[in-house]
């Protein structure tokens, strides 16, 4: 028969493992992060390369800050053209969009958002499950 006093001799192993698990599970999280950082580096560096590539290191601007914040602070025509890649999950895209429709900080706007939900725009293109959309300033 199983009875309190008998688990108590298998309790040690027991705290062991799970603490091994969760310390396994903690060395997953940590690798996932450490490879989306280096993606991000990697993006920079290689957007970097390509503004220098095509000499025009002295009229482009990387701006690696929340977009949303970024655009409440811009004044109508500030940009001849801006990009946007706003997280998927939320309703960033379309608070940029509406942002821009007030004040049209850019003589066009170009945001990536899923495909499957599209926002209004004046030219939109699909790559499988993603989609880039323009919107011209009026």
């Amino acid at each position: 028969m199983f009875t309190a006093a008998s688990f108590e001799r298998f309790l040690p192993g027991i705290t062991i493992a799970w603490l091994a698990g969760v310390i396994l599970l903690l060395a997953r999280m940590a690798g996932g992060w450490w490879r989306v950082r280096r993606l991000h580096r990697l993006a920079l560096a290689s957007l970097k390369a390509n503004i220098k590539t095509l000499a025009v290191e002295d009229r482009a601007a990387i701006h690696k800050v929340d977009a949303l914040r970024f655009a409440e602070r811009l004044h109508r025509g500030q940009y001849d053209v801006a990009f946007a890649d706003p997280p998927y999950a939320g309703e960033h895209a379309a608070r940029l969009v509406a942002m821009f429709r007030v004040n049209a900080f850019a003589g066009i706007f170009s945001i990536e958002h899923p495909a499957d939900k599209p926002i209004p725009g004046d030219d939109t293109r699909r790559y499988g499950d993603t989609a880039v959309t323009f919107i011209y300033a009026p």
